[in-house]
Formats: structure tokens, C-alpha cells, sequence
């Protein structure tokens, strides 16, 4: 029924435009139109050819509020003059870009400015911008009165002597009043102030350019306006191409082309945007048919108004019939859904307290390395002094002095290594500030002894201080899972160079942690797989937990993410996370 509507409001606009003629969108013919004429037949200097090649975009400031002229809709140049510069750009190969003013000041400003070369279209009898050279005249224009259905037409402008008139841009008063001083003219830039003038009564009528008239009137009173009379029919204002002073190639080159350009296709444009102002007879033939034609509309709209309404109950039965369905599988799909998230929870949990295990396993390894040779060294002590006491050998103060010196020493390292651990291990979420490379120089102490005899260089690479507020447990679990997963992959590679370079960035309150090996890299069919629990590439001696939990850890409670880069030269693992959590 909607489209039978939009259909019968089309079939009445086409009648109304076949009776009265109105032409309701501009139609460009472009078969009267030849292609672009060759420049040779400008006859362009070297110069003005070097010219153009060495400039493929010039600006145009547009004219302010003076459609058809001169229009800018929906970010297209539009109008008498657009459709010029189409002609002007096909010949010259030029892409002109179009600046179009907010107001009147501004287009003022953009053309003082020098923003743009060329200024659209101006009187050019205009002496407001000295800084513009005038081209050829391209259009002459009357102007024409707009007044109140109620006013008389005005066959002599000495009717107008003792009322007010109002006009928009003092260009166009300054003319005027050169024609008929008498004349009482008002200056309003505000269009629609000046249309309200016009229509409360307190002016006679405003004045505009002829073509932008019949708009003025569509626009602002279609039905309240009128046109009703014409001034300076015989002294029509010419306007031109403003040029500036300093492009003296570029007016040269708009010179010949301007000549180039005949008036015959410029009145063709023209009249392509006049509106049909008169009509003188109607075609009643047309009319009788197409009032035929709207009677068999009216009877299928009918027709069709009941068989969609039948259509339309049925319709309704089954809407509601699946609304059912739907509302129940609604009700099913949802507890299947919390179902799952429940058993998703579960197996999270569990995976983190496997995940916890792992780590505390290899923590537990790592203190056993890290207090092996520690050990050693005061048995060592020990029995060389019992060894020297059983050969009857004296023992000064001294010897004993420093090897119990050196003994506290070794108890007191033992002891730091502990107190690390157990710093580790503290289960508490309240966050800590720390500089991070004191963060990292302690991850570092946890990997200490796997580094020993491997001859992989573990080194931090300090640029300046960065102070964070992090969970330090946690992101010493997530660096020292990949510092380890770092020297897994120098296993069995044969290299002269072994390292493993940790650096810090700061970027935008983020804070990136950069873990780079040149070990064996990644393959690229596992690095999508990479942070998949239980995938692991060390077979029966990986768990698959590391790096899974370590990328939960850093985005669920760092709120950040871990990239990874991966080569046959080696990986780097990114870590970025909030500066203060």
C-alpha cells in the first residue's frame, strides 16, 4: 500500500510538471557539448603551458549565499557557474578545489588571504578587491523585485521612489543606486532577515539577481511571493573571473579559454537553471488522462487494501505461533548457556591452580640450584678447616676470622635469595610501586641458575626510570614463564652468541616490556596456537599453562596484552600493561 501511495504522488508531480512546464532539475545537453578543445587551439605560450603542467590543482574561492550562481551542496560545486569550470577544466586539464565560504567575512578573508587564485564569479565593476584582476565579462544579469502577492507589478522603477527596498550585498546597492538614485535601498546579508522583511511588510520588496529570483521565491513564500518587476533591463551588471594581481600566466590562460568559450553554450547553462516562470495554456487531454489512470489506481489500492489485510491476519497467527517457539528456545538456549559458563569457570579454575603448581615446581627447582652452590662452598670451608686441625696443623684467629667471614657472607646471600622467594609467593592483590628494572634485576636472580654453564647472556638494558603500580607477583610469573621459555629455545642450537636482552618503553601510559632471543624462533603454524592451554612444544616436559595464564594474567589484571614476533633468528615477546593499576 506504501508504494501505491509514492506511486500516486509521482504520477501528480509529472502531471503537474507536463501542464505547467515547470522544469524541476537542472538538464545539462551534454550533446551540445563538444569534448575537450586541444590547447594548441588556445594558442598557449610555452610559458602558459609550463604553466599548467606544473599546476594541476588551483583553489577557488566560491561567492557567498548565491545559488544558482554559485552553489556548494552536499560537498559538490554546484550551479551556473560550476557547470563553466567543468568546461574550463576538460579544456585545460586542470582540477579546480572549490573553498566555499560560511559567511561573507570569510570569503572576504580567504580572497585577502590569498587562500584560493581564483575568485568564482564578481561584479566586475567591484572595487572591494584591489587585490583581484577582473577576466572577461562571462554574464550579464537585470536584477528583479520580489515583493507580496498584494503589491502591484512595477512597470517604472519611479514607482519605486518612495518606498524601502532591500537588497543583500553592497556591490549590488552600489550599482543599483548608480542607475536610480532615488531609490531608497537597504543592505541585508542574512538572507532569510531579508525575506522576513519582505513578508512582514516593514520593505516594499527585495531585490535580486534574475535567475537566483524565481529560487528566492520557491524557496521562501511559493504561493506568499511574487515576481513583480525588473530593474536595470537595459544596464545589466557583467560579471567576471576575479583573478589575483601575482598569477598574471594564469589569467592570461583564462583569458583564452573564456574566448574559447562561446555564448551560446553559456546561455545554454543558464537557461539549464531558469526556472519556468510563465505558463500560458494547459493541456486538459493529459489531464482527462491521467485522472483515468489515477481512478484505476485508486480501484487496486482497494483491491489490494483487503487481500493484504486477509494477508495480513495470517500473518499475525504465525508471528505469534513462532514468537512461541522462539521465547521457549530462548529459555532452553539459556540455561545451556549457563551451564557452560559455569563448566568454563570450573575448568579456569583449574587450569590456575595447575598453572600455580607448575610455577611453584620450577621456583622450587630454582631454589634448589640457586642454594647448591652456596652449600657447597661452606662445606668446603668446613672440612678444610677440620682437615687442618686433624693434621695437627695450628689454626690462627685469622684463618678462622675469614672463613667464617666468608661463611656470613654466603648465609647472608642465602638468606636475600630467600627473602626474594618469599616475596614471590606472598598471596596478597594489593598493588606495589616499583621502579621495573629493580623488577627485572630481581626476575633475573630467579633465572640465574639456569643460565649457569649455557653461556647465554641475560642483560637488562636501562634507558631511564619508569615507576609503575603493578601486582608484582604476578608480573614476575608472566617474565620469568618467557625468560625460561626464552633459553628453552637455545637447546641443542649451535651459536657463538647467545643472549637474552630485556628493555623497557614507555608509551602513552602504557608501559612495554620487550623480552628479546636470538634463539631458535617460533614456527608459524604454532604461533596461533601459542597462548592455547595445554599446547606446549616441549613435549612430555611442558605443561601447556605458561603462557596461557601469563596472557590472562596481563590482560585480566594488567588490563594489557602480549605480542609476539617471531623468526628463524629469534623471538621478541612484548608485555604492555597500565602504568598504575
Amino acid at each position: 500500500m506504501k508504494y501505491l501511495f509514492i506511486f500516486l504522488i509521482l504520477l501528480v508531480n509529472i502531471t503537474f510538471a507536463s501542464i505547467t512546464h515547470v522544469q524541476s532539475e537542472k538538464i545539462v545537453d551534454e550533446f551540445m557539448f563538444s569534448n575537450a578543445q586541444n590547447k594548441e587551439k588556445l594558442k598557449l605560450t610555452n610559458e602558459e603551458q609550463l604553466y599548467l603542467k606544473s599546476h594541476k590543482t588551483i583553489n577557488i574561492c566560491l561567492q557567498y549565499n548565491q545559488f544558482p550562481y554559485d552553489g556548494y551542496v552536499d560537498g559538490k560545486h554546484t550551479g551556473i557557474m560550476a557547470d563553466i569550470y567543468k568546461i574550463i577544466s576538460k579544456d585545460l586539464a586542470l582540477e579546480f578545489k572549490v573553498i566555499p565560504p560560511s559567511s561573507l567575512d570569510e570569503l572576504i578573508a580567504n580572497i585577502e588571504n590569498k587562500k584560493c587564485e581564483i575568485f568564482s564569479i564578481m561584479p566586475a565593476q567591484s572595487k572591494d578587491f584591489p587585490n583581484l584582476v577582473t577576466s572577461k565579462s562571462i554574464l550579464k544579469n537585470n536584477f528583479t523585485l520580489i515583493s507580496k502577492l498584494d503589491k502591484s507589478f512595477v512597470q517604472n522603477p519611479k514607482q519605486l521612489e518612495d518606498e524601502i527596498l532591500v537588497v543583500q550585498f553592497q556591490p549590488y546597492k552600489d550599482y543599483l543606486q548608480n542607475l536610480y538614485p532615488y531609490l531608497n535601498i537597504e543592505v541585508e546579508e542574512n538572507t532569510n532577515k531579508m525575506m522576513k522583511k519582505v513578508l512582514d511588510g516593514s520593505v516594499y520588496a527585495s531585490i535580486e539577481i534574475d535567475e537566483k529570483a524565481d529560487y528566492m521565491v520557491e524557496k521562501y513564500g511559493y504561493g506568499k511571493l511574487k515576481i513583480n518587476g525588473f530593474l536595470a533591463k537595459d544596464q545589466p551588471m557583467t560579471c567576471s573571473i576575479g583573478v589575483q594581481k601575482d598569477e598574471p600566466i594564469l589569467f592570461s590562460i583564462l583569458q583564452k579559454e573564456l574566448d574559447n568559450i562561446s555564448e551560446h553554450k553559456i546561455e545554454h547553462i543558464i537557461n539549464s537553471w531558469r526556472l519556468t516562470r510563465y505558463e500560458n495554456h494547459s493541456n486538459y487531454d493529459l489531464v482527462i488522462k491521467i485522472l483515468v489512470l489515477l481512478g484505476i489506481v485508486i480501484f487496486l489500492m482497494a483491491y489490494y487494501q483487503r487481500k493484504l489485510k486477509r494477508f495480513n491476519a495470517e500473518l499475525e497467527k504465525q508471528v505469534q505461533t513462532k514468537t512461541k517457539e522462539l521465547r521457549e528456545l530462548n529459555e532452553s538456549l539459556a540455561n545451556a548457556v549457563e551451564e557452560k559458563v559455569n563448566e568454563l569457570i570450573q575448568k579456569d579454575n583449574i587450569l590456575t591452580v595447575q598453572s600455580k603448581q607448575a610455577v611453584m615446581g620450577e621456583m622450587l627447582n630454582m631454589i634448589a640450584h640457586q642454594w647448591r652452590q652456596p652449600l657447597s662452598t661452606i662445606t668446603l670451608q668446613i672440612s678444610n678447616l677440620e682437615i687442618d686441625r686433624m693434621m695437627g696443623k695450628d689454626i690462627d684467629e685469622k684463618q678462622i676470622g675469614d672463613t667464617l667471614s666468608q661463611i656470613s657472607d654466603t648465609m647472608v646471600y642465602l638468606s636475600d635469595t630467600i627473602d626474594d622467594f618469599q616475596t614471590y609467593f606472598r598471596t596478597d592483590k594489593e598493588s606495589t610501586e616499583i621502579e621495573i628494572h629493580e623488577l627485572l634485576q630481581r626476575i633475573i636472580k630467579f633465572a640465574l641458575p639456569r643460565l649457569k654453564g649455557k653461556s647465554i647472556n641475560l642483560e637488562i638494558k636501562k634507558v631511564q626510570d619508569i615507576h609503575v603500580n603493578v601486582y608484582i607477583n604476578e608480573l614476575i610469573q608472566v617474565i620469568l614463564n618467557i625468560i625460561n621459555n626464552a633459553i628453552d629455545s637455545f637447546e641443542g642450537l649451535e651459536k657463538e652468541s647467545k643472549h637474552i636482552d630485556l628493555f623497557v618503553e614507555d608509551k602513552d601510559g602504557m608501559v612495554e616490556i620487550h623480552i628479546v632471543d636470538n634463539g631458535c624462533g617460533i614456527l608459524e603454524e604454532n604461533l596461533k596456537k601459542l597462548f592455547e592451554p595445554s599446547f606446549s612444544t616441549k613435549g612430555k616436559n611442558g605443561t601447556g599453562l605458561g603462557l596461557y595464564m601469563s596472557q590472562k594474567i596481563i590482560e585480566k589484571q594488567f588490563h594489557g596484552k602480549i605480542d609476539v614476533k617471531s623468526s628463524p633468528q629469534g623471538s621478541t615477546f612484548i608485555v604492555s600493561i597500565m602504568r598504575n593499576i
